[in-house]
């Protein structure tokens, strides 16, 4: 029995051997010995071919688009195979076609390399596996990615292990792959049977998605409690300038930002949802990189951030913050979150530049009283008899408070030292003065912002980056001031494993701020002494005038008093410009790293670490011939016994320097869990934080220095 099966299975294969031989020599044949006989001249390819289904029975297929591409023929051919017919009828066009059983399908490509009597197009059979890159995954298979040739609908649907196969594909074809939550992508066969793809996460298409961060997780806009604001990296580079916070004060609402001569009270500059206290301290809390940073008198952070490096900001407003940062986030807390690689992602260089130039100050505009009121104002004083006890008691006692030049004035014309005439002139020309214009004219400019920045950013499946280095220049209204800062951040991720991943920045600032020796502000009528009708330089002569300075004396005291080794006691603004200067320097360097496991699925682990070190160097240069340095010599010196003059103050210049350091690190460990199921979800975070941070500051002067150095 067993010798009888064997023989027949063995008759079975050789008669499917016959027929299979049969089946591919009867295809051959049906392309070979089909003949057919043309003659026409200028006639439209359809006609053709309408002509050789007449004859032949085979019938065409083609899209309208191909049509399109027939043109004209001239052909002559007398029992030529219809292989050989197609190769003339479309010589020079965009047209290939294959041909099965009876069959012939057209479509666009390039036919110039067919030299064959075959199709013009190999028809094979694909098969492979769509694998995934994502982390949590390994390289896995993607069940239920959908395969499709391009300009076809011939496809494929993947199964569990992510393995598909396709028949009768031609070997030029392309598949297009995509399924969902993952890019969508294209690969050429080649010819090839068996082919490998991987799908990368829609890792941009997450990011696009509304998201909260608290500076310890970050959580979908819809399941975020409280009330917040989130600002994008779209409109921050709305505002060009230099300083991060300045780009949201009008963008956000709840946010307010109060001039700088209220914040100097305040303590602070930003103000989220009003005041909170009356007297106590009215300071948010920002956090950068998942890192509290309280804002103080010492080292500004924030102003030595670039802002282009700046991804996204979120605004913590209410009690909501306090559940997650505690009491010190009472006053508000500020989230900023910086720039990252890119997963998969080519690399991307960017340069900004930009140059912003802004009006000068509207000093004209100030609610100022003119000099004709002031004078009138003075004028009604000075009959009441206010300013009669300046006189009436000097020189008896050294009493010799600043008044101003037009009560000045109206006292001399009272002790009949100025006719009555000649202190109308005075006054009169007063009236028409305004030390506004001076101001303007000698000491405001018109403010230059300048910026700078060049970036790239990219990565890979495995590790992404981020690098830029940025520069500022800034000119600001004051005339003999300006400031530059200097940037470098770069941050570096990488997946090590399919369950570790790491990352790694650092960031570093440098301000240098140089202002001259007098601001024009402190020209400008307020608690200074100076009177609005001032005038600093003589309209004539082009003489540097003096006026009222605020901590020295009578004008009338100055111009009497006379003692061996006095020095001149006059405050002219111009002169003042080169007696001095203050250079102000600020360096911060800021570094960290992050190592996350995943554990399980939904269950992360944690462990951060930053540490930041700030520094700021002041120095205020004054020679001898500052008036600060004229009137402390001025005020201190005596003669002694033996007739000399003696000068406890030095004559030569000075030198204040100060600096302040901080230093600060954290470090976190942190375990979150979360899980989701139909319309519901759980997230949890327990961890655990240890942070220290140091302040010292040191301040030296030097005195009596004839030779000044440069700098310490």
């Amino acid at each position: 029995m067993q010798i009888v099966l064997r023989k027949i299975w063995h008759t079975l294969k050789v008669v499917a051997f016959v027929l299979l031989s049969f089946t591919i020599e009867g295809r051959a044949n049906a392309q070979d010995s089909t003949l057919v006989s043309l003659n026409f001249k200028d006639a439209p390819a359809d006609r053709v071919l309408a002509h050789i289904e007449r004859q032949t029975g085979f019938a065409f297929f083609y899209s309208s688009r191909v049509k399109n591409e027939f043109g004209k023929v001239d052909i002559n051919v007398k029992n030529m195979p219809i292989s050989k017919a197609l190769l003339q009828i479309f010589r020079g066009k965009n047209v290939i076609w294959y041909i099965r059983n009876r069959s012939v399908t057209l479509a666009f490509g390039d036919n110039r390399g067919i030299r064959d009597e075959g199709d013009s197009i190999r028809l094979i059979t694909v098969k492979g596996q769509v694998l995934s890159s994502d982390f949590s995954g390994g390289n896995g298979g993607v069940a239920g990615a959908t395969v499709k040739i391009k300009g076809g609908n011939k496809g494929a649907v993947t199964n569990e292990s992510g393995e598909f196969i396709i028949v009768d594909v031609p070997a030029n074809a392309t598949l297009l792959i995509s399924s969902i939550g993952f890019e969508p992508t294209s690969m050429k066969i080649s010819g090839k049977t068996y082919v490998s793809i991987t799908l990368v996460r829609l890792i941009k298409t997450i990011g696009n998605v509304e998201v909260v961060s608290t500076g310890y997780q970050n959580l979908p806009k819809e399941r975020a409690t409280g009330s917040f604001y989130q600002i994008g990296n779209e409109v921050l580079r709305r505002t060009p300038s230099t300083n991060i916070l300045d780009r949201i004060q009008h963008v956000s609402s709840g946010l307010r930002a109060d001039p700088d001569n209220q914040a100097r009270t305040t303590g602070t500059k930003y103000v989220i949802r009003g005041f909170s206290t009356i007297n106590s301290n009215r300071r948010p809390l920002f956090v950068i990189d998942g890192f509290p940073y309280e804002e103080s008198a010492g080292p500004d952070v924030i102003s030595m951030m670039n802002p282009n490096d700046i991804e996204s900001i979120t605004i913590l407003k209410d009690a909501a913050a306090a559940s997650i940062w505690g009491v010190r986030s009472g006053n508000g807390v500020i989230v900023i979150t910086t720039k990252k690689g890119k997963i998969n992602s080519r690399p991307e260089i960017s340069f900004l530049s930009n140059i912003t130039i802004e009006e000068k100050p509207r000093i004209n505009d100030m609610p100022m009283i003119s000099g004709a009121d002031a004078i009138a104002y003075e004028n009604e004083l000075f009959k009441t008899g206010f300013y009669n006890p300046n006189d009436d008691i000097y020189p008896n006692v050294r009493h010799f408070p600043i008044i101003s030049p037009a009560m000045e004035l109206l006292l001399a014309g009272r002790r009949g030292e100025l006719t009555p005439n000649e202190v109308k002139m005075g006054l009169d020309r007063f009236s028409s003065q305004d030390i506004r214009r001076d101001v303007l004219k000698y000491f405001v400019r018109l403010p230059i912002t300048q910026q700078y920045n060049l970036s790239i950013r990219g990565g890979s499946e495995k590790s992404t980056y981020y690098l830029s280095f940025g520069y500022d220049k800034s000119k600001p209204p004051d005339r003999y001031s300006d400031s530059r800062r200097y940037t470098v951040n770069f941050s570096n991720n990488f997946n090590i494993y399919k369950f570790l991943e790491t990352n790694f920045y650092i960031n570093y600032g440098k301000q240098e701020v140089n202002a001259g020796n007098i601001n024009y502000q402190n020209l400008l009528p307020g608690g200074n002494k100076v009177a609005p009708y001032s005038v600093i330089v003589d309209p004539v002569s082009g003489e540097h005038l003096d006026i009222p300075n605020s901590a020295g004396l009578r004008d009338k005291y100055l111009d009497t008093v006379n003692f061996p080794g006095k020095l001149d006691w006059k405050y002219r603004p111009l002169d003042e410009v080169n007696s001095g200067s203050r250079k102000d320097q600020n360096d911060m360097i800021r570094l960290g790293g992050e190592f996350r496991f995943k554990i399980l699925k939904g269950l992360l682990l944690e462990f951060k670490g930053q540490y930041a070190n700030t520094k700021v160097i002041n120095e205020v240069l004054r020679d001898g011939s500052s008036f600060i340095n004229r009137n402390l010599v001025n005020r201190f010196s005596f003669v002694d016994a033996g007739g000399i003059v003696q000068y406890p103050f030095p004559l030569g210049g000075t030198l204040l320097m100060s600096q302040s350091k901080q230093a600060a690190w954290n470090l976190r460990a942190q375990l979150s869990y979360s899980i989701s199921w139909k319309e519901h979800s759980v997230v949890s975070i327990l961890g655990a934080e240890s942070s220290e941070t140091k302040f010292g500051g040191s301040s030296n002067s030097f005195w009596d220095m004839m030779s000044l150095p440069d700098s310490l």
